[in-house]
């Protein structure tokens, strides 16, 4: 893939940052000196398809916003949180999913030693399931640091809240409860992750799921479940490899009926889609399942546009300027109940997008926007959907203060 210029902190370290403050109600966001800038306790760059950062570069900034905000969480969202991943800052940003402007400022960042956050690179929020009286959410984060999966109870209550759990491999590549064949290193670099929710499961199928895919080519590559309610070090529920499978990173999943959800991600220049039964039934594929972007555009990741049935739903992709399609970063998508014979031109590009290496995006049932961080220039761009996979290119909202930003995920 093309290698883009890594970003750098030098004159951005010079600039004010501002936050979306409000420890009290009614008080207006305060201006924030940035804090000097703070070397990675990592010694390497990593690499994530073509996008190189390190570790908490950044940290010095994440800490500066917490002297402003303070220890605790004051003010949520009120109509929904937009979360973004950021591994130079080593931690989410919090902003408020229904504004609207060229500056949207967060709220605060979950960052810190009890975090146990370690290059979070990917997102997903789903419940603790079966539910009891009610249901407890949960932000999931992927470590790219450590190779775990983090969640934590939602709302925050503190900007350095420790998870509720962390999910973390026990060295034991066969799934149970079934005994299927899984990945020797199930949680390396796992660029992407959803939570899933199995309404008819009971006993030893667990009803909520997250569905993880991994970077890292061991005997090929893979799409990896796990019991989402785990915590501590554990073993694959279930897991899928196939040679369709190139660098799987972004997944989303389109809800076509309580079972045999279908799972979407992106690939080297692919999005892929495999049905799931969630139950001990495996995974469903067809080699023709595969559509080429572009053709040759470089996929990042992957978003579900949920509509009625498969003919009124559509698939969306982040591609960045590189391999065979090199004329624009882009945001393509794609019917469902079409796929894979998708359209040969993007929705969006440049320079109207304002697009700038495009990774994993999100959607939002609540707003209809569509959220995209862009890697190399520290924003999150949102887009308004017209139906029909269209969207609004003129971005409706620009998210701004985050260094290097892969994931994003929504409340509601």
């Amino acid at each position: 893939m093309l290698v883009p210029t890594a970003r750098t902190l030098g004159t951005a370290l010079a600039a004010v940052l501002t936050l979306a403050v409000l420890p009290a109600a009614g008080r207006a966001a305060v201006p924030l000196q940035r804090a000097p800038f703070v070397p990675s306790t990592h010694a390497a760059a990593t690499s994530f398809k073509g996008q190189h950062f390190v570790i908490g570069s950044a940290a010095g900034n994440a800490h500066a916003m917490q002297q402003q905000t303070g220890p605790n969480v004051f003010v949520w969202p009120s109509h929904g949180a937009l979360f973004v991943a950021d591994p130079s800052l080593n931690g989410v940003m919090v902003y408020d999913e229904t504004h609207a402007g060229n500056n949207v400022l967060p709220y605060g960042i979950l960052a810190g030693a009890n975090t146990a956050l370690d290059g979070p690179v990917a997102l997903s929020v789903g419940s603790d399931l079966p539910c009891n009286s009610a249901c407890t959410p949960y932000l999931y984060v992927s470590n790219a640091g450590n190779d775990t999966i983090t969640y934590y109870t939602l709302p925050l209550t503190a900007w350095n809240q420790a998870p509720a759990g962390t999910i973390s491999w026990n060295g034991n590549s066969t799934c149970q409860p079934y005994g299927q064949p899984g990945s020797p290193s199930p949680l390396s670099n796992p660029y992407g992750i959803v939570h899933q929710w199995f309404p008819g499961n009971s006993g030893q199928d667990p009803q909520g799921q997250i569905i993880e895919t991994s970077e890292t080519n061991v005997s090929g590559y893979w799409i990896n479940v796990f019991n989402a309610s785990n915590n501590g070090p554990t073993q694959c529920y279930e897991g899928l490899s196939a040679g369709w499978l190139d660098t799987p990173s972004g997944p989303s999943m389109y809800n076509q009926s309580p079972y045999w959800p279908i799972e979407f991600n992106a690939n080297h220049d692919t999005v892929s889609a495999v049905s799931y039964a969630g139950n001990g039934g495996g995974w469903a594929w067809s080699p023709n399942n595969s559509w080429t972007v572009g053709p040759g555009a470089c996929t990042e990741g992957t978003a579900v546009e949920q509509g009625s049935s498969s003919s009124n739903s559509y698939v969306w992709v982040t591609t960045n300027k590189g391999c065979g399609y090199t004329a624009s970063d882009a945001l393509w998508s794609c019917q469902i109940g079409a796929f894979p014979s998708c359209p040969s031109n993007p929705a969006c590009t440049n320079p109207l997008a304002k697009l700038d290496f495009p990774d994993f995006p999100a959607i939002s049932g609540l707003t209809n926007r569509l959220y995209v961080p862009n890697g190399n220039n520290g924003t999150v761009t949102a887009y308004a959907l017209t139906g029909s996979g269209g969207a609004v290119c003129k971005p409706k909202s620009v998210y701004v203060n985050t260094q290097t930003p892969i994931g994003v995920a929504v409340e509601y």
